[in-house]
């Protein structure tokens, strides 16, 4: 086993030093430390150092002194820089005292290593090369040994001609050729890159110069193929002119692993770049000074990255006023907690204060001392001022649900979870162990429907009810008030991620009782014309049969009546039983009127009826000169119906028809009827061509006893509104194709319950 070479690592920083030392622990190094420039000094003096790393600031004298005492004291020793700035008049000073290569700090861990194992290969080949001179010198035969087993390939060409001269097995093996076929060979022959082949040669041709380094030059096998290699050249004489022996070393796969190693920075860099996420570390105590902080944070707030890393209170400085306190506080505990998140404001370059999410996390070293922090600044302003929109939001609207007139409550599981101000006012709901509870106050002809309407909710029949109920409030002593209206509507929606009801009520005491008072009112004026209407229509008869009497009163003050005279009672007596007649049928519709008989539903085909209708109607309409029109579905559905009633509303509105049209001069004289079924419903119309319904009565027609004709009652289309009710139908007035009425009538088809 070959002895370890002698490193030595010289900076100030003690935990620094050890940092290097672990690092390099593993490779066949016998490491020594120095904390100063002397001590380094001394310790070249006593012992063969084969390698120097070392920092040019040291405390006591310039580290290019300790340089200038390596390459005179051990000229072959090779020297690695370590600096925190690295400036090209840095890196030309370096290198005139003697630095085999520079690293700027910080610096990767993979860095370093290849930067020493370069090194430490350097120091070999040189160490092989001297042991090939000095055997080359004692014994050709030992140094061909020496040169034919060399694990890394050799070569020996001309200086002058390039001409290759001799090349070891390894050689061979690496390019693939015999031995005749590499002697046959110039540089230019392998050489990938022959525009830099003087680049490499010309130094080597230089007076008093023995040896060269290449990292990196690119070679071609006798296949094609292309591969890198590192070079240790060296030149010498021998029979008179100056030859050069080079070892190559492939280093294809090294070559591979940093190239990834560059990759993964440039992803690094794309990842930092593109990330709104501000990465950064800086000290985990005293000024909190930011040591890196990625180049995104020129998009983010406007900042070079020079400003942060330049100026150690840089960030601290640029903390909204009102916040720095909180966050000192915040990180002073970061060494207890080890991570923590804040939130604060940033003042931008423009002036203007962002809100920033600011993540951190301790790193310790091996020996669990805080070494740094890293972290991410996000910035969360838009976030901050949706929050702050959402809170004045809620805010509104919370006012006004308080501040609403309509009482207002959420139920979840039959309790009240909310309750406006507005509802407290009648009850309380909070009041309550149970939501039905509440039902204890309610109307009792109304509590059916309360009933139903909370069935319908809980078994989710509907999701949406709205009823109008009384209850009694409770004055808050136990006791009840006066009753109240209430005009509510419940529906189900999610609240808090759980099923809720909303529920929302009106009082509408006063408008029922307006109501109430109009109904009366509207009552008090269908009775007056249901008075004016039944007085005129026995008024008539009865003029008449007292204008009889009064004629038989003077018949009966003659001492003797005559044939003639006897004629003439007999005359009024009939005159008076006809408008007795009269008066009776006038009482007999009166209480036809007032309670009329109940429809006897049967399955019924409705055409039967218009048909039934049409052809009672027929020899009215065609002596009036009326033309008849109808239209009936052949594929209408039977439906539950009286078909008597029906006839009779059908007659009556072609008869009100016909009298619509009898002024009508030379116009045409037509009445329509239709029938048609759709969703369910059947349909029939009855429209004519006369001059139709003005306006201002067509509000008024449906009225009991309300007429415009002379010799009309005024009950017709009263009855026939009150037959197609209790069908659960509707008749609606509307406007002919010609300009005249047209009435609708629509039943349904399915059998429904009676409202009567």
């Amino acid at each position: 086993m070959s002895n370890p070479h002698t490193l030595l690592i010289v900076e100030d920083d003690p935990g620094f030093a050890s940092y290097l030392k672990r690092l390099l622990r593993h490779r066949d190094l016998h490491i020594l430390t120095a904390n100063s420039g002397r001590q380094a000094i001394e310790c070249l003096k006593a012992n063969n150092i084969d390698l120097v790393l070392q920092d040019i600031g040291l405390p006591d004298i310039d580290g290019y002194q300790v340089m200038d005492h390596v390459q005179k004291a051990l000229p072959e020793a090779l020297v690695i820089v370590m600096t925190g700035e690295v400036t090209v008049e840095s890196a030309i000073q370096a290198l005139r005292h003697g630095a085999y290569d520079y690293l700027r700090k910080p610096f990767e861990t993979t860095e370093l290593v290849n930067t020493v194992d370069n090194a430490l290969d350097r120091i070999k080949l040189e160490r092989q090369h001297k042991v090939a001179q000095e055997k080359l010198r004692e014994s050709e035969e030992r140094y061909r040994q020496l040169f034919e087993n060399e694990s890394d390939a050799v070569v020996v060409f001309d200086a002058a001609g390039l001409q290759f001269e001799d090349a070891n097995q390894a050689a061979l093996r690496l390019f693939g050729y015999s031995k005749n076929e590499f002697q046959g060979l110039s540089v230019s022959d392998i050489s990938a890159e022959k525009d830099k082949i003087q680049t490499f040669i010309n130094p080597l041709n230089k007076e008093g110069t023995s040896k060269n380094y290449v990292p990196l030059r690119y070679l071609v096998k006798k296949d094609g193929i292309i591969f890198p290699t590192e070079i240790s050249a060296g030149s010498f004489m021998a029979e008179g002119r100056k030859k050069i022996i080079g070892a190559i070393r492939d280093i294809t796969d090294r070559h591979c692993r940093e190239e990834e190693l560059r990759q993964t920075q440039q992803r690094l860099q794309h990842i930092l770049a593109s990330n709104p996420a501000v990465i950064f570390s800086c000290n985990p105590t005293g000024d909190c000074a930011t040591t890196f902080i990625s180049n995104n944070v020129q998009a983010e707030l406007g900042y070079v990255v020079e400003d942060f890393i330049h100026n150690p209170h840089f960030w601290i400085d640029h903390i909204h006023p009102d916040d720095v306190q909180f966050v000192k506080a915040e990180f002073a505990k970061l060494v207890d907690q080890g991570s923590h998140i804040l939130e604060y404001r940033f003042e931008h370059k423009d002036g203007s204060y962002r809100w920033m999410r600011d993540e951190r996390r301790l790193l310790f070293g091996e020996q669990s001392n805080a070494v740094e922090v890293i972290g991410s600044l996000t910035d969360i302003t838009d976030i901050k001022q949706t929050e702050e929109a959402l809170r004045k939001s809620e805010q509104q609207f919370r006012d006004l649900i308080e501040n609403s007139p309509v009482c207002i409550a959420i139920i979840q599981n039959d309790r009240v979870v909310y309750e406006n101000p507005e509802l407290k006012k009648f009850h309380s709901l909070f009041s309550e162990d149970n939501l039905l509870k509440f039902i204890d106050y309610v109307h009792l002809d109304d509590l059916a429907k309360v009933k139903q309407a909370h069935a319908h909710l809980v078994s989710k029949q509907s999701d949406t009810v709205e009823i109008d109920f009384r209850a009694y409030p409770s004055t808050g002593k136990g006791n009840q008030s006066e009753m109240r209206w209430f005009q509510a509507r419940a529906t189900r929606f999610q609240y808090q991620g759980q099923e809720a009801l909303l529920f929302n009520a009106v009082d509408i005491t006063e408008a029922k009782q307006l109501e109430h008072q109009l109904l009366i009112k509207n009552k008090m004026l269908s009775l007056g014309r249901v008075a004016a209407g039944i007085a005129h229509e026995i008024r008539n008869p009865l003029t008449g049969i007292n204008t009889y009497l009064y004629t038989i009163e003077d018949l009966c003050d003659a001492e003797q009546l005559s044939g003639d005279d006897m004629e003439i009672v007999r005359q009024i007596l009939t005159q008076i039983q006809v408008a007795s007649n009269k008066i009776e049928s006038v009482i007999k519709r009166v209480m036809d009127f007032s309670k009329p008989g109940a429809p006897k539903m049967v399955r019924t085909d409705i055409n039967e009826s218009l048909e039934e209708a049409i052809e009672l109607s027929t020899v009215t309409m065609r002596k009036n000169g009326i033309k008849i029109e109808k239209s009936l579905a052949s594929d209408l559905p039977a439906c539950y119906a009286d078909p008597q009633l029906i006839e009779q509303v059908v007659l009556n509105l072609i008869t009100n028809a016909a009298r619509a049209m009898e002024k009508s001069n030379g116009n045409s004289k037509v009445v329509s009827i239709k029938s048609s079924a759709k969703n369910n419903t059947l349909s029939i119309q009855v429209a004519d061509s006369g001059s139709g319904v003005p306006v201002e009565l067509r509000e008024k027609i449906f009225d009991p006893f309300f007429t415009t004709k002379e010799d009309g009652s005024g009950i017709g289309l009263n009855i026939a509104q009150r037959i197609v009710a209790d069908h659960n139908g509707s008749i609606t007035l509307g406007k002919s194709l010609w300009g005249g009425a047209e009435f609708t009538i629509e039943l349904p088809i399915e059998r429904r319950m009676n409202t009567r």
